[in-house]
């Protein structure tokens, strides 16, 4: 729907670019593993980092300019690998944007070419939400619906694991960006854990969105607002919680509770 300005007028362009920047279904969301290892105690770890494939960005293009208002040109990149020139037509105009993208190392001209056009695609805002998400953990799981072969090196076995769980702001609807109260409210629970080597606790302390904390320390900190409350809402917000996955979704449920408390003149 496009959108109508004050004067009345309608901002297709606006319109246009708010579809683009929309948030992808999970199933259009790839997983790939960055870093893996053992742990001390020989635990297989590992952290993967999401991605939107080339054929989930042309299926965005067209559903929202459609097939004939979009075109994609390739040339050799200025230091090598590949630059995609990305247009779309609105109105009957064309907008043009560029960027490069090295070859890989695996079919190296087709991944160059990929790799190109997911960049240019970012700058119309395609997928752009995704770098909020950063490096997160997967979950080692002997069914994992992933496959990591063994390392060359012998750093870690091959293991199979499952990716993390989207926050509701990178789904459809959201917003396609985590709020300034979760991120600081999941730093401050790194902080008050106390334990500073603790992997998790380095992970939420460096990274701006406080990645990293273990679901259950996020859960007890919950129930020091939930056990204040009478005990038929006890129940409902336990539910809540029980309903709830992801970090950021979860301390977002917090900041609810807590705010529900205080409105009740419950103290803090």
């Amino acid at each position: 729907m496009a959108e109508k300005m004050d004067d009345g007028s309608v901002n297709i362009l606006g319109t246009v670019f708010q579809e683009l920047k929309e948030p992808f279904p999970a199933s259009d969301i790839e997983w790939r593993v960055q870093t893996a290892g053992l742990s001390k105690s020989k635990e297989v770890y590992a952290k993967v980092l999401a991605y939107l494939t080339a054929r989930a960005i042309e299926d965005r293009l067209d559903s929202v300019v459609g097939p004939m208002n979009w075109r994609d040109e390739y040339e050799p990149g200025p230091a090598g690998g590949v630059l995609c020139k990305l247009s779309i037509r609105i109105d009957g105009e064309w907008i043009t944007k560029q960027d490069v993208a090295d070859n890989t190392r695996k079919d190296a001209v087709k991944g160059g070419v990929s790799g190109a056009l997911k960049r240019a695609a970012v700058k119309f805002g395609i997928g752009r939400y995704l770098y909020y998400l950063d490096i997160d953990w997967a979950e080692i799981a002997a069914k994992g619906t992933h496959y990591q072969p063994k390392d060359s090196k012998g750093k870690y076995p091959a293991f199979r694991w499952n990716p993390p769980d989207l926050p509701e702001w990178a789904l459809p609807g959201g917003s396609g960006k985590p709020s300034e109260a979760v991120r600081a409210e999941m730093q401050k629970a790194a902080r008050e854990i106390q334990d500073y080597e603790a992997p998790e606790v380095k992970t939420a302390l460096n990274n701006p969105k406080g990645r990293g904390l273990s679901r259950t320390k996020l859960i007890n900190r919950i129930m020091v607002h939930v056990n204040k409350l009478p005990t038929e809402e006890q129940e409902l917000w336990i539910d809540k919680i029980n309903e709830t996955s992801g970090n950021e979704d979860l301390v977002a449920l917090g900041l609810e509770v807590k705010a529900h408390a205080e409105k009740m003149e419950i103290i803090y």
